[in-house]
C-alpha cells in the first residue's frame, strides 16, 4: 500500500491517542458523578490502548454502598470477598460490551470465564491510590507475546486517579445529605468555582469559537461536509465536555444549545463560498427545549439554511419516544438531516437505531481503531454499513487515524470519512483536504470497485525503470514523487507494441521530469492513465511511440504540465464524459504547455468530449508540435473549454481537428467569451453537427481571434455555424499575411462572424477563399463599414442553401 502521507500520526498535536492535546480522558474521569459514568468514559477511551483484545475492570463492592465510604476505607491490600464486573471490553464481541454494577461475583473467580480457541495471555493490574485498593484491571493482547507499555501505565494511573476523585465526590455528597445544605454546596462538589465562573462568563458573553473538521466522501476524497466543533474563545482553554458539564450545573444548557446553532449558522451565512454544495454537522444537546423567542430565532436560521444543515444527536441520550418523535418531526418539517453520533458503543443496538432512523450514522472510533487487524470489528462494521445502505442511511466512519484504517473502512463500504488522518479540525475552513490523501482515497475506492488490491511501484529509487519488469511483478500503478525518493527525474521504458495495465500517479509537491519511452499505459474506462495531484509540476518528455488507453492525463487547476521530446503520444478514449489532456467537464485545469516535436493524436467518442482542456478552462499554450484530434459526441471542444474564458495561444505548429457534435467548438470555448491568438501555423478544422463554431465560441458574448503568418483551412456542415467568431455574440477577427480557406454549408452558416452584425473584420495582405451555401447567400453578417481590407485577394463562391 502506498500513501503520500504518513501511515500513522505520531505527534502530540496530530494523534488522537493518549499523548494528543485533544485527549480529554482525565477531564471526563474527574467530572464523572457516578461509577457508571466513569466506566463509560473509560470504555470510550479503550481505543487509546493499541493492540488490546480484551480489557476488564473489576471493583471492590464498597462502590455499591456509598454511605459506607464515610466511615470505612477501601482495603489497603487485596479485594473484597464480592467484586463487581464494572467493565468488559472484548474486541471479538464489541456489541456485548458491559458497563455498570449489575454483575457481582466471588473474588476467587478473578474474572468471568472466557472461552478461547487459542491460548492467550492476561495481565492483571491493581487500581489503587496511596493505601486504598479500588479494584483491579485485566488487559489481554491475545496471542501476541507482549507486556503493557508506557501508554498503558499512564492510562491506568489516570483511571485510578479518576476513581479517587469519584470516591471523594461521593463522600462529599453523602456528607451533604447528612447536613443542612449550604447555598453553594453543589459548586463545591461538582466543579471548581473559578471554572464555573469562567464558563458563566463564556455563556454571558458568547465567548465561543468553532473549529471545522472536513467530512469527505469515500469515492474521491472531496469534502462533503464539515463538523463544527465548539471551543472556548478565552485565554484559559476549557474542554468542550467540561463547558457542557459546568453549564449543566449552572442550569444553562439551553444557552449552549442556542449559541451553538446561531453561531454556527451565522458562520455559514457569512461565508457562503465555503459551504457551496457542502453541509455542516451541528452537535445538539437532546432534551434542551429553548424559550419561545430563542427557539423562534434558531428555527428561522435553520429554515434559511436547511439544505446545509445536519443535526447530530448522541445515541446515548435518554429521550422518551414521544420527545424523540417530536424532535424528528421538527427537523423533518424543516428539511434538516439527522445524524446519530458514536454508534457502536455499549449503548448501541439495532432497535435503538430504528427509533432514530437518521440520515447519517457516525460509527464510533472504538470500533474503527486498528480495524484492519480485527476480523471481528470488520464483521461488525460491515453489518452496520449494510444495515445503513438497506435503509437509505449514509455510513460515516469517524476517528480514522491511519492509512490501514482508511483502506479498510472504504473496503467495507463506508460512504463518508472523518478523522485526523484525512484532515484535522481547524478554525480556518479549508476548501480541500491534502491532494495526496484524496488520491489515496480514490485508489482505495478503485480497489473496492475492482475487487482487487492496487499493487504500486514507488518510482525514484533508480533513475530508469523498465516497465516489463513491473508487468512481471504484477504492478498496477507507478507512484511518482515520494519525498524520500533518490531521483526526482526518472525514465519509464517500455517495448513498442507491448500493452500494460499500469497507470501513473504523481503526488502533490512533485516537481520533476518524467520520460516516457515506448510506454503503453492503461486504466479502467474514464480513469486517467496519468494523474497529477494538486500543486505538482511535471515535464513529460516523449520518446518513441506512447499510448494511453482508458483515460488521459489529469492536470488539476494548481498544477503545471509541460510536454517535450520528439516522440508521439496516442490517446484513445470512449466514455460518457471524457477528456484527453486536462480535467473533467466540472473542473478547471492547470497550465498546459506543449514544446514537443512529435505528434499528439487524440481519438474521443462520448457524450461530452474535451480534447485538450477542461470544462471550466485553464491556460493552454501550444508552442510546437503536430496535433490530430478526432472527436464524436453530443457536446465538446477540441482545444479549449466548455465554459472557461482563458485565452488560447497557438503558434509554430500543425493542428488538424475533426469533430461531429450536436454543439461544439474545435478551438475555443463553447459557452463563454474567448481570446485566441495564432501565428506561424497550419490550422485545419473540420466539423459537422447542429450548432458549431470552428474557432471561437457558440454562446459566448464575444470572441477575439487574431492570426498572422499562417494558413487556416475550415470545413463545416451544420445548421448554425461560423468558421471564426462568436455565433451568438460579438466577433473580432484579424488576419494578416495569411491564407484563409473556408468551405461550409448550412441554413445559418457563415465564414466569419456570428448570426448578428456585431462583427469587426480586419484583413491585411491575405488570401481569402470561400465556398459557402446558406439561407441568406452571404459569407458574413458583418456590416461593410466594419470590414477593413488592405492588400487582399478574394475568391468567393456563394450559393443559397
Amino acid at each position: 500500500m502506498i500513501s503520500g502521507v504518513r501511515s500513522t500520526w505520531q505527534t502530540e498535536n496530530s494523534e488522537e491517542g493518549y499523548f494528543s492535546i485533544h485527549n480529554y480522558l482525565m477531564d471526563d474521569l474527574v467530572s464523572s458523578e457516578d461509577i457508571t459514568e466513569l466506566m463509560d468514559a473509560v470504555y470510550e477511551n479503550v481505543f487509546q490502548l493499541r493492540g488490546v483484545k480484551r480489557f476488564n475492570i473489576v471493583l471492590n463492592d464498597m462502590w455499591l454502598y456509598p454511605d459506607r465510604m464515610i466511615k470505612d476505607n477501601f482495603p489497603e491490600k487485596g479485594y473484597s470477598s464480592k467484586v463487581i464486573g464494572a467493565l468488559c471490553y472484548n474486541e471479538d464481541k464489541i456489541a456485548e460490551g458491559i458497563i455498570g454494577t449489575d454483575i457481582v461475583f466471588d473474588r476467587d473467580r478473578l474474572l468471568p470465564i472466557y472461552e478461547d480457541s487459542k491460548p492467550s495471555g492476561y495481565i492483571f493490574t491493581p487500581l489503587f491510590v496511596d493505601n486504598e485498593s479500588f479494584g483491579y484491571a485485566m488487559i489481554s493482547y491475545g496471542t501476541e507475546p507482549r507486556s503493557y507499555d508506557e501508554v498503558y501505565r499512564l492510562w491506568i494511573r489516570d483511571v485510578s486517579r479518576g476513581l479517587e476523585a469519584l470516591k471523594r465526590r461521593i463522600i462529599i455528597n453523602e456528607l451533604n445529605k447528612q447536613s443542612i445544605p449550604r447555598p453553594l454546596s453543589k459548586f463545591e462538589v461538582n466543579s471548581d468555582i473559578n471554572e464555573l465562573s469562567e464558563v458563566q462568563n463564556i455563556l454571558d458573553n458568547n465567548l465561543f469559537k468553532y473549529h471545522f473538521q472536513p467530512i469527505v466522501n469515500s469515492v474521491d476524497g472531496e469534502i462533503f461536509s464539515y463538523e463544527a466543533l465548539m471551543r472556548s474563545a478565552t485565554d484559559k482553554m476549557i474542554p468542550p465536555l467540561q463547558i457542557i458539564k459546568c453549564a449543566s450545573e449552572l442550569n444553562r444548557l439551553n444557552d449552549i444549545e442556542k449559541a451553538t446553532f446561531l453561531n454556527i449558522l451565522s458562520i455559514v451565512q457569512d461565508n457562503p463560498q465555503y459551504f457551496k454544495n457542502k453541509k455542516v454537522f451541528i452537535n445538539s444537546i437532546p432534551g434542551c427545549k429553548l424559550e419561545y423567542e430563542d427557539n423562534s430565532a434558531v428555527e428561522k436560521m435553520l429554515r434559511e439554511w436547511s439544505e446545509k444543515t445536519v443535526v447530530e444527536l448522541t445515541e446515548q441520550a435518554e429521550m422518551t419516544d414521544a420527545d424523540l418523535d417530536e424532535l424528528k418531526d421538527k427537523y423533518r418539517k424543516l428539511g434538516i438531516g439527522i445524524a446519530i453520533d458514536d454508534y457502536g458503543t455499549g449503548y448501541s443496538n439495532v432497535s435503538n437505531l430504528l427509533r432514530y432512523m437518521p440520515d447519517y450514522v457516525k460509527i464510533d472510533r472504538s470500533l474503527l481503531s486498528e480495524i484492519h487487524a480485527s476480523s471481528q470489528k470488520q464483521h461488525f462494521v460491515r453489518e452496520i454499513v449494510e444495515f445503513c445502505h438497506a435503509n437509505n442511511i449514509k455510513a460515516l466512519a469517524e476517528g480514522i487515524e491511519t492509512a490501514e484504517e482508511l483502506r479498510t473502512v472504504i473496503k467495507l463500504g463506508a460512504d463518508l470519512i472523518q478523522g485526523f488522518y484525512v484532515a484535522r479540525p481547524s478554525e480556518i475552513i479549508i476548501e480541500s483536504v491534502d491532494s495526496n490523501v484524496k488520491m489515496e482515497i480514490s485508489r482505495y475506492h478503485r480497489e473496492k470497485e475492482d475487487g482487487a488490491s492496487d499493487n504500486s511501484y514507488i518510482a525514484g529509487k533508480v533513475r530508469r525503470t523498465a516497465i516489463g519488469r513491473l508487468i512481471k511483478e504484477g504492478k498496477t500503478s507507478i507512484v511518482v514523487g515520494e519525498k524520500d525518493s533518490t531521483f526526482r527525474d526518472i525514465s519509464i521504458v517500455g517495448t513498442p507494441g507491448v500493452k500494460t495495465d499500469i497507470h501513473i500517479e504523481i503526488l502533490e509537491g512533485y516537481d520533476g521530469r518524467i520520460t516516457l519511452e515506448n510506454v503503453a499505459l492503461s486504466n479502467i474506462k474514464n480513469r486517467p492513465c496519468i494523474t497529477m495531484a494538486e500543486n505538482s509540476s511535471v515535464t513529460l518528455c516523449l520518446v518513441g511511440q506512447n499510448i494511453l488507453s482508458g483515460g488521459g492525463i489529469k492536470v488539476p487547476e494548481s498544477s503545471r504540465l509541460i510536454l517535450e521530446g520528439d516522440g508521439d503520444l496516442n490517446i484513445k478514449l470512449s466514455a460518457s464524459d471524457i477528456y484527453g489532456i486536462g480535467n473533467t467537464s466540472l473542473k478547471k485545469h492547470g497550465l498546459i504547455e506543449f514544446y514537443q516535436d512529435g505528434e499528439i493524436h487524440l481519438e474521443l467518442n462520448g457524450k461530452k468530449c474535451i480534447g485538450i482542456g477542461s470544462g471550466l478552462g485553464g491556460d493552454i499554450r501550444i508552442n510546437k508540435g503536430k496535433y490530430t484530434i478526432q472527436m464524436i459526441g453530443d457536446e465538446g471542444v477540441g482545444i479549449g473549454s466548455i465554459s472557461g474564458t482563458n485565452p488560447i495561444v497557438i503558434h509554430d505548429t500543425d493542428v488538424s481537428i475533426y469533430t461531429n457534435f450536436y454543439k461544439g467548438v474545435c478551438i475555443g470555448s463553447v459557452e463563454n467569451s474567448i481570446d485566441i491568438e495564432m501565428w506561424r501555423s497550419l490550422v485545419m478544422c473540420n466539423g459537422s453537427g447542429r450548432n458549431l463554431v470552428l474557432i471561437g465560441s457558440v454562446d459566448g458574448k464575444s470572441a477575439s481571434v487574431k492570426s498572422h503568418d499562417m494558413s487556416i483551412i475550415l470545413n463545416v456542415r451544420a445548421d448554425n455555424s461560423t468558421g471564426i467568431g462568436s455565433y451568438e455574440g460579438r466577433t473580432y477577427f484579424s488576419i494578416e499575411s495569411a491564407g484563409f480557406k473556408y468551405n461550409g454549408m448550412g441554413k445559418n452558416a457563415y465564414s466569419y462572424g456570428g448570426c448578428t452584425d456585431d462583427t469587426d473584420i480586419i484583413i491585411n495582405n491575405s488570401d481569402i477563399i470561400v465556398d459557402i451555401k446558406n439561407e441568406k447567400g452571404i459569407i458574413t453578417n458583418a456590416l461593410k463599414e466594419r470590414i477593413k481590407e488592405t492588400y487582399r485577394r478574394f475568391d468567393i463562391k456563394v450559393d443559397y442553401y
